[in-house]
């Protein structure tokens, strides 16, 4: 009666632990399956004293969304980081919680958080990984970050190109670019120029595409 009452206890735990959107895999199974299945390998590294990790468990892998995308996209699995230590260090998790998206050779491929996320930051990851797939994040979110701060930055530049103020709209453009003048958000910027026919934006964003251009030839 008492084995009975342990091994139901058991499953219990086990079953609560590969709650949705989470798979029921150890570490290498979940490598394995995700080079069986061509996906990503998102991992949240959690303790059981950390109270942003319960918030994600009560909020944003709640969300049918996040679920849904995970699940299409990803190997998802939770890991206590005090219990699974070896795994952990392999990723130089130190601070909880910490998502990571690996690849199936186990290299960062679209970064990390050392953070609670909220359903809509997460939304917004999502899209800008199914954006931009090629992209490599391999240094972690600090990529992610600054795509989500150029694209909020968009509509406002937008808006200032068609009340014509220009000073404003020259501020705020040289402001995006220099969070980031990567070819990905010059062509940002280059389209909604083009879409409100402002020459003039056209012409200097091409001069810093074109710096660049010269810039890397020159190295």
């Amino acid at each position: 009666m008492f084995i009975t009452k342990i091994m139901i206890a058991l499953v219990l735990c086990h079953s609560a632990f590969a709650e949705k959107p989470f798979m029921d895999l150890s570490y290498q199974e979940a490598v394995t399956e995700a080079k069986t299945s061509n996906k990503l390998i998102m991992i949240d590294f959690y303790t059981t004293w950390c109270g942003p990790c319960k918030m994600l468990d009560k909020t944003t892998w709640k969300d049918e969304k996040v679920q849904k995308w995970l699940e299409e996209n990803t190997v998802a699995l939770k890991v206590n980081a005090e219990k699974l230590r070896s795994v952990a260090k392999k990723f130089n998790v130190s601070a909880y919680p910490a998502i990571v998206f690996i690849d199936e050779d186990e290299l960062f491929s679209q970064g990390r958080f050392e953070e609670y996320i909220k359903v809509e930051n997460l939304d917004r990851v999502i899209m800008i990984m199914e954006m931009d797939k090629d992209r490599d994040f391999s240094e972690g979110t600090k990529d992610i970050i600054v795509q989500i701060q150029v694209d909020r930055a968009l509509q406002p530049f937008e808006a200032l190109l068609v009340t014509n103020r220009d000073k404003d709209a020259s501020r705020l453009m040289n402001t995006i670019l220099a969070i980031d003048s990567s070819p990905n958000t010059i062509e940002k910027l280059r389209k909604v120029a083009a879409k409100r026919d402002r020459t003039a934006y056209i012409e200097t964003i091409n001069n810093v595409a074109t710096s660049q251009t010269v810039d890397a030839t020159d190295e």
